[in-house]
């Protein structure tokens, strides 16, 4: 392959100084590093003298029949941790988030045992069920041996309901309460006023206005700081606590350790232009819980290469260059591979390829990298949440698709690291249809060509060797994956096995700082067309649109036909089961009449869902 030549600069500095670079304040980004958070409970026992804790009935050991023993602690500890330290440096991580290590209620108050350490009762003790304070010093520091660090997770909107201050007259006004007293829930979740002030899931809620609270909060995370020497911070619930905290809190935190010490904030919207008011509040970084959706909707529910790109686009818009974990699941969502009816493994893997070749700060979920399974977050008969079932121990030995998916994991990890394209570098669109993506990802050392193919057929396309946003002067060795490409007069044509990937090595001159391209209204082979009706005499094919998995959850318009009184929209769907809406008038969105299945919406209401055979 050629090497760069210098006409080339000018159009791929246009690209990485214009679009990529946006200067940030912090003088240590971590798209170099490779999260893997964990739920010390559910990672490895490394101290069975410690599972029951101060209450033999928090722990039971879940035998795979028994479901309900997941709401009870299940043994993991710091020294387990310590013990999979060298497990977790063999599969490429260098940093680990931890659940929060606080010791928590000696109860199940709201119907499981908070295992998940998200009830504290004293902010400066390690729960009895996890270890010591010298556990938590020698976990960092054997972590740093091996040049890994450790985040803590902060909860600082909550504690648990049992908490000495709940009842102590002096700190009356420690929390947000009604006129008479009491603690309130929140109820419109489109006022954030209730959403910052009120009680999550009964836990009472902290009032980060009180200056007292904040010297407390300040002084307490300066003390594990200064303690273990960690080297960040995930922060919780940060929607749930007023700006104006986080804007405190996080100056003092880098005025005294300085911006190397990673904070990173956890605001849990679907909508990139949700996460806006947050971005000036010196957070290093904050979690694309919206690029989630994007990416469980396209790998996971069939959803159209067209709509991420979408998303991509308005969250770039968004976001504006801002630094952003990226994840494909976590503890607060199902597991990836949850309701997909077939390729799930496959899928997955695909979506690790995007997350581990696109820009942002991935985050690995444990047990992601083995495919370890989990279920819906409500119990499909009864209703009840069961969040736990996807929150299941860490195996101690592998089976053979465990150890198989584990090595796809570490293979994609080890690629990335040893890529700084894939790590500093932003993402060009080349080509992309219903099914297959192709972007750059590059610097002036170096340009690689990403490939996906999101179909369950093997796919081939092509794209103009050279156009007015482009022009590729060299096509190198494949780097990774098992794709075929060639160059035949002014075209390059790739071809793909179903659901993979493959990265090329090229050199490219960029001559436009727009990274978009145009969509190909080319379907892959596994799609077909479902015919959706709606029986309204008044309605014009303009006034229904359609909203559900496939497409992000966005109202999308299809070509739809009049048949009388009738409206009929056609939509391109692959096999699979989709939940979705109606959109009458861009305005109202209702559930299916005419659907065969319906389901409860967790936002209220019935969601439609089709089956594609």
């Amino acid at each position: 392959m050629s090497k760069l030549s210098k006409w080339m600069l000018p159009g791929l500095l246009a690209l990485f100084l214009i679009f990529g670079c946006k200067p940030i304040k912090n003088n240590y980004l971590w798209q170099n590093e490779i999260i893997y958070f964990l739920l010390i409970d559910r990672f490895h026992n490394g101290d069975p003298t410690n599972d029951r804790g101060n209450n033999p009935a928090s722990h039971v050991t879940y035998d795979g029949t028994n479901p309900e023993a997941l709401k009870t602690y299940q043994g993991g500890d710091l020294q387990g941790v310590i013990q999979r330290l060298d497990y977790l440096d063999s599969l490429g991580i260098t940093a680990i988030w931890l659940s929060p290590f606080f010791d928590n209620s000696d109860s199940d108050f709201v119907g499981w045992w908070p295992y998940h350490g998200y009830h504290p009762v004293d902010f400066y003790s390690v729960d009895e069920h996890f270890g010591t304070i010298a556990d938590l010093k020698e976990l960092v520091n054997e972590a740093h041996r091996r040049g890994i660090k450790i985040l803590f997770d902060m909860v600082f909107n909550q504690v648990a309901a049992n908490h000495p201050w709940v009842t102590d007259p002096g700190k009356k006004d420690w929390f947000h309460r009604t006129s008479e007293g009491t603690f309130f829930p929140i109820t419109d979740w489109f006022d954030q006023a209730q959403i910052e002030r009120g009680a999550l899931h009964g836990m009472p809620d902290l009032n980060t206005e009180n200056p007292e609270v904040v010297d407390y909060l300040t002084q307490m995370s300066q003390f594990w700081i200064d303690q273990t020497g960690c080297d960040g911070f995930r922060l919780d619930a940060v929607k749930h606590v007023n700006p104006s905290f986080w804007d405190h809190f996080n100056r003092t935190i880098h005025q005294k350790y300085g911006n190397r010490f990673f904070v990173i904030g956890e605001i849990f919207w679907g909508e990139p232009e949700r996460l806006t008011p947050y971005l000036d509040l010196d957070f290093n970084a904050l979690f694309d819980i919206p690029g989630y959706y994007a990416i469980k909707n396209t790998f996971g529910q069939g959803g159209s290469i067209g709509d991420l790109s979408d998303f991509r686009k308005q969250a770039d818009h968004d976001y504006n260059s801002y630094p952003m974990a990226t994840l494909i699941d976590n503890h607060d969502v199902v597991r990836f591979n949850v309701g997909i009816q077939s390729h799930a493994d496959a899928k997955q893997n695909l979506a690790l390829n995007y997350l581990l070749t696109s820009p942002g700060i991935p985050v690995l979920y444990y047990g992601t990298e083995i495919g370890l399974p989990g279920g819906p977050l409500e119990n499909p008969i009864t209703g009840d949440p069961q969040d736990y079932v996807n929150r299941l121990m860490f195996p101690d030995s592998l089976n053979l698709r465990e150890s198989r998916i584990l090595e796809e994991t570490s293979a994609l990890i080890r690629l990335r690291k040893s890529s700084p394209a894939l790590t500093k570098s932003p993402l060009f669109e080349i080509y992309k249809d219903w099914g297959v993506y192709a972007f750059l990802r590059g610097n002036i050392d170096e340009q690689l060509l990403v490939v996906l193919n999101n179909a369950a057929t093997s796919e081939t396309v092509s794209f103009a060797m050279k156009n007015d946003r482009y022009a590729f002067t060299g096509l190198g060795d494949e780097v990774w994956g098992s794709g075929g490409m060639i160059a035949t007069g002014d075209s390059i044509w790739v071809t793909l096995q179903p659901f993979s990937a493959a990265v090329w090595s090229v050199d490219v001159a960029v001559v436009t700082a727009n990274p978009w391209t145009d969509f190909t209204e080319r379907y892959t082979g596994d799609y077909q067309v479902a015919i959706f009706k709606y029986a309204q005499s008044e309605l014009s094919p303009d006034d229904l649109a359609i909203a559900g998995d496939f497409t992000n959850w966005k109202p999308k318009h299809f070509p739809t036909q009049v048949d009388g009184d009738t409206l009929k929209m056609q939509v391109p769907l692959r096999p699979g089961s989709y939940r979705y809406k109606l959109v009458l008038n861009n305005r109202d969105w209702i559930s299916d009449p005419l659907a065969r299945f319906q389901e409860a919406d967790p936002y209220g209401g019935q969601n439609s869902v089709i089956e594609i055979p």
